[in-house]
């Protein structure tokens, strides 16, 4: 009887508790940090006629890669539209559950007390977020990102994957060539492979190389590719005297971004400047912090501030235009200026390109910055570049695969 008593009072704490959370942050969550403060948008409540339309083209997509033929009777067509309907809507309650930003905090204090970072089951479970020592965060990307995977070198390739990719680039690089124009592959390095200091104890990476060292080896040896993979470089640019990537964010800093530019200077010019014959201080200005906001850091974090480049080539004057609108892509970065090289550059880049684009600037008189290949082939055509460099980080080895398809074709 007791114990009825008991589980009876069990699961009425439990169903108040059911209640009264969501409640009562429809009133506390108007004083709360309630915001979103992750680097990307919330999801959209599900469509499922819209998920419908494209379950075709993306088995089409899917199945032509794999060597398979597709048949897409309606039942198919239902069941994967209805599955994906399923993970629209967990996602959209899952990015507004009421106190997230809140519970993120609090499960971020209690590892920064323990002192234990991110743990291998997190890692494996794709939390956003990899808490390491002395507070530096990495990014545990999940999709089409692989950073911990790279780390880890547990994604290595098979040799008819490379083989493939090889052949790919090698057929973009021959028809630029032909065209008159050059090409240039340029691969940023993730920040866990020059911090790896930091990365918990606990993620300890395979011996030998990762799945980006095998592919840039492969291309080198078999292949007449321009290709840059910057690791080695920023390993030895590294110093006690200031950081070169951000410590609450992914990406490199204006540091680390002048000597990755530096890199394709050298290679389309031959030409290049040292760190040493220029100035690098701190600003008053504050590093980003996405990752402190994904893992639900307080607002009131002290963030460091930032390193910048100074003194290289004053002289030169850049004019910035944008085209498009600020939500939507493509946006069109058309940079004009008074450098002394007068070729037309394309880069078709991610973010890893924002803190290279000053420098760019100075070294070309016309440098365009475009994010989708569509509108990259689009501005080839129409404005005749006379230098294309494809960007794609490290972690994005999803993308470095298969984007030479996506440029090849018509």
């Amino acid at each position: 009887m007791a114990s009825n008593k008991t589980n009876r009072i069990a699961i009425g704490v439990f169903l108040s508790l059911l209640v009264l959370f969501p409640a009562s942050y429809a009133v506390t969550g108007k004083v709360l940090h309630s915001e979103n403060r992750e680097n990307r948008k919330y999801a959209d409540w599900p469509n499922l006629t819209e998920l419908a339309a494209v379950v075709p083209e993306n088995l089409r997509k899917s199945n032509e890669a794999n060597g398979m033929e597709t048949v897409c009777e309606p039942l198919m067509v239902a069941k994967v539209a209805s599955s994906d309907y399923t993970k629209g809507v967990e996602q959209y309650y899952n990015d507004r559950i009421p106190y997230k930003n809140q519970l993120n905090g609090i499960n971020a204090g209690i590892k920064n007390r323990l002192g234990i970072g991110q743990t291998l089951v997190d890692y494996m479970t794709y939390g956003n977020v990899i808490i390491g020592k002395d507070d530096w965060l990495f990014h545990n990307g999940t999709g089409i990102e692989s950073t911990m995977a790279d780390y880890m070198k547990v994604n290595l390739y098979k040799e008819s994957k490379l083989q493939e990719i090889a052949a790919g680039y090698q057929a973009l690089s021959d028809r630029y060539k032909a065209e008159g124009r050059e090409f240039l592959l340029y691969i940023p390095t993730n920040k866990e492979q020059i911090y790896s200091e930091y990365m918990p104890d606990n993620l300890i990476p395979s011996s030998g190389e990762s799945r980006t060292d095998q592919l840039v080896d492969y291309l080198h040896e078999n292949t007449d590719v321009h290709v840059i993979y910057n690791k080695e470089a920023l390993l030895d640019a590294k110093t006690d005297a200031y950081p070169i990537f951000y410590q609450y964010d992914s990406h490199w800093n204006p540091v680390g971004g002048f000597i990755g530019e530096q890199l394709i200077r050298k290679e389309l010019t031959g030409e290049s400047t040292s760190l040493s014959d220029l100035e690098v201080k701190k600003t008053e200005d504050k590093e980003p912090f996405d990752l402190a906001a994904v893992a639900g850091y307080s607002p009131d974090t002290v963030i460091p501030d930032e390193w910048k480049v100074f003194g290289y080539k004053d002289d030169v004057e850049v004019e910035k235009t944008r085209e498009g609108v600020e939500d939507l892509d493509p946006i069109i970065h058309t940079d004009r200026s008074n450098a002394s090289d007068p070729r037309k550059v394309l880069v078709i880049y991610d973010s890893f390109v924002y803190n290279m684009m000053e420098y760019l600037d100075k070294d070309f008189q016309s440098v365009t910055y475009l994010e989708d290949t569509q509108s990259a082939k689009q501005f080839i055509k129409n404005s005749n570049p006379d230098i294309v460099i494809l960007e794609i980080v490290e972690r994005r080895s999803n993308q470095v695969e298969n984007v030479w398809r996506e440029l090849l074709n018509p």
